[in-house]
Order: C-alpha cells, then structure tokens, then sequence
C-alpha cells in the first residue's frame, strides 16, 4: 500500500471520533513533549523501555524515553519518535493477531508507524492510527502489566492525552565536565574522548533524512548547525569506525543496518562508506545513494588524532 493511502485511512479514522480536522496542528517538530493522559494523571508517561523497545507508561522521571517528537508527514499525519532513540525509530503496532501492542521499530513506511493527533477539547487529544483505524492510543496502570496498547475507541479517560512541551535544557562542555562515551551535549553525542579527557568527537543525534550521494552528502554536513555548533562534517573512515565500536555496537543510540559515507576517497569516482551493521568497509561509487550521520570535533578547532582500526 503506498504512503498516500495510509493518510487517506487516517483521514477516514477521524470519522469515528465523529470529527475532521483539515488543519495541520501546531506542534514543532524540533520540540520535544510528555504524553500523559487523563486517567494516570500527570504521574505517569509514555516511554520506552530501552532493552526492547517496549511502548509503556512510567513514573514520571529524567527518562529520555518520556521526551517525544512529533514528527509531520504530510496531511495531517505524524509519526512518534523519543529523545532516547532518536528519529530512526518510531512508535509502531506489533502485527501478531491482537494487534494492540506497540513497540519502537525502524522508520518505515509501515501504516502502524502513522498517527493522526485528533483534538478532543479542553487541551486533549486522541492518536488514531493508520492501520489499526477502529483503535485509539490507550495508556493504563496495570501493576503486572504496565504496557500502553491499541483499544477500540471509546469514551474512555486513559484515551484522553494531554501533549506539553518540555524544555530540554542545553547541558555544554565545560572545562570542570566529567565526559563520558554516549553522552548528549553540544548538539550530539559524543562517541570518543582522547587521552586528555576534554577532547573528542561527538555525532549528530540523528541521520539526515534522505539518503544522498557522496557531493550532497558532504555540503549537507558543512550546512548543518544545532545549539550554535555550525563546525559539522563527513566523518573519516577511521571515525565512522570508532563510532560503530562505541555507539553502534553499544546501541547507545540507533543508527540504521545500512552503509554511511566518510569523507576519505579510494580513487577519482569511488569512496569509503562503512556498513554500520557489521563494520565492513566498501568503496561506492560517489552518486550512489547512502546514509549520512555528521560529525564534529570538541572543542571546536582541537585536533584530535583517532587511532586507526
């Protein structure tokens, strides 16, 4: 099914909240929100359990996993990522039968990864969802079971959210900062600290969206700029490298089973790229299309000397 149709499923699910909204609702994308809901109250959040990416409600606390964006894709529909994970996972419904269950997979085109945000007043809404069209998002407190889930809908409380910005505070480097491996700050996290303890390299949270050839892969690491940090670039062979030991293999933070360019050259047409699943390198051809995560050095201006595999 392609992707135009699931917007249209989205729209026809409206219709069993009794309601369309042919508007886009103003959440910005580069914010990040709690999801509570009215049953629980504001005690409890949804969130991830980051060992299998399980969708749940939990106290609420400094957990990542509670910090949602909200992500536009078109006529109204969005898709659910959380701090923790970044956007190359998102919210879907578990296909096993029932249906009901939801976990963090990979972005997708899958129409369980897409939601509508339906407004319910009195600052509520409701999540209908792309595939499973008769169900709302539904967040109760079981003791032995604490997973949020897909129910029909009705007028039920714990189907009722409330969606409030947080502000996610900007925690720099400093001179007097502990570092260390998978730490958030300066507009990434970092994924190597030289022997000094105050230098290292730090990766964007997040892959650019499209995949790109080699040239559009490298002017879109030098325009990249977040939290003032506008110094971003294709990392080497040798970084991406580090970065699959400290990060990827870790899973400190997701990054997808596919190859990422570096900004070294095997010959006039043909560049390294890393396989971020396995490790392996491979030389492409520069318009081939791959993933690209940028990379920045800390402080800015250092040199820092990576050792090589």
């Amino acid at each position: 099914m392609k992707k135009q149709n699931y917007y249209l499923i989205l729209l026809l699910s409206i219709a069993c909240f009794g309601q369309v909204v042919a508007q886009e609702l103003e959440f910005d994308e580069n914010k990040y929100y709690r999801l509570t809901n009215i049953w629980v109250g504001e005690e409890y959040s949804l969130d991830v359990n980051p060992e299998n990416m399980v969708i749940s409600m939990t106290p609420i606390g400094a957990s990542d996993g509670q910090l949602w964006k909200i992500m536009p894709q078109g006529n109204g529909a969005i898709k659910l990522s959380c701090k923790s994970q970044g956007t190359g996972k998102v919210i879907d419904v578990i296909n096993d039968g029932t249906n009901n269950r939801m976990r963090l997979t990979d972005n997708a085109t899958y129409s369980g990864q897409y939601w509508m945000i339906v407004p319910s007043g009195d600052g509520l809404y409701r999540f209908a969802n792309g595939w499973q069209t008769e169900k709302a998002l539904d967040g109760d407190i079981d003791s032995e079971n604490p997973v949020a889930s897909l129910n029909p809908v009705g007028n039920i409380a714990s189907q009722f959210w409330r969606i409030t910005e947080v502000d996610v505070p900007i925690t720099p480097i400093t001179p007097d900062r502990k570092l260390e491996i998978g730490m958030r700050t300066d507009g990434g996290i970092i994924f190597y600290i030289d022997e000094s303890g105050q230098r290292g390299l730090i990766c964007a949270e997040e892959d650019f969206p499209e995949d790109m050839s080699f040239q559009e892969a490298t002017q879109a690491c030098e325009n990249y700029s977040i939290e003032g940090k506008d110094d971003w670039r294709l990392p080497s062979l040798n970084e991406l490298e580090v970065l699959y030991e400290n990060l990827r293999k870790s899973a400190k933070t997701h990054f997808q089973n596919q190859w990422y360019w570096s900004s070294e050259t095997k010959d006039e047409h043909n560049m390294w790229s890393l396989d971020l699943l396995h490790g392996d390198r491979f030389a492409h051809w520069e318009g081939d299309h791959s993933h690209v995560r940028a990379v920045r050095t800390f402080p800015a201006g250092a040199t820092v000397n990576v050792p090589a595999k």
